[in-house]
């Protein structure tokens, strides 16, 4: 099994990653570590210096060389172009479910998640993979907290073509959305690291 580490504070987006990558045959090491984040509104950008800064802490405190990736994403209203964008983590903590419901009411409820994951095995050359996920925003928040959410958006988050927001959905239901939804930035990574690893 190939290993890869990823940085993050979040233990559902580690928890989301590890249910997509065990079928690839990849073992994350999880690094409970806080990154520095520029407030830019490039989320390759943002997911490059993170990458870097990522591989600098663990191959500091590790004195070995491993391969990293972290991921970045945005949250896009169609009612309000790049609003929240990056900045989503600010938006949510400060305006809550019911004010991020309130920007689209009486407007497009149409929305979109953008991720970017950044990879690098010798802190110099970054490689990314990026996806979007197409949806809407609930009327109310619906749904309970799981292990694998990664963001409290998934109560109000409608995937496309979906009834359900993501925290209605199951485990299977959720399993297979991913499946429906197409090459994600995860999987996307997943495919290209099981045949291009070491």
């Amino acid at each position: 099994m190939s290993k890869i580490c990823m940085v993050t504070t979040n233990p559902g987006k580690v928890a989301s990653f590890r249910t997509v990558f065990s079928s690839y045959g990849i073992e994350i090491e999880h690094v409970d570590k806080e990154l520095p984040e520029q407030q830019l509104t490039d989320l390759k950008e943002i997911a490059r210096q993170k990458v870097l800064a990522a591989y600098s802490l663990i191959t500091y405190h590790a004195l070995v060389k491993r391969p990293v990736i972290v991921q970045d994403s945005g949250f896009y209203l169609h009612a309000w172009p790049n609003f929240p964008g990056p900045f989503v983590k600010f938006a949510f903590m400060t305006l809550g479910p019911e004010g991020v419901m309130a920007l689209v009411e009486k407007r497009a409820r149409e929305c979109e998640f953008r991720e970017c994951l950044a990879y690098t095995d010798d802190g110099e050359n970054v490689k990314f993979f990026e996806g979007t996920i197409l949806g809407s925003v609930s009327d109310k928040p619906r749904g309970e907290r799981s292990k694998e959410e990664w963001s409290g958006l998934w109560q109000i988050f409608v995937p496309e073509s979906y009834a359900k927001t993501i925290a209605e959905m199951n485990d299977e239901e959720r399993a297979s959305w991913r499946k429906t939804r197409g090459n994600n930035a995860a999987t996307k990574f997943a495919e290209w690291f099981s045949k291009n690893s070491k």
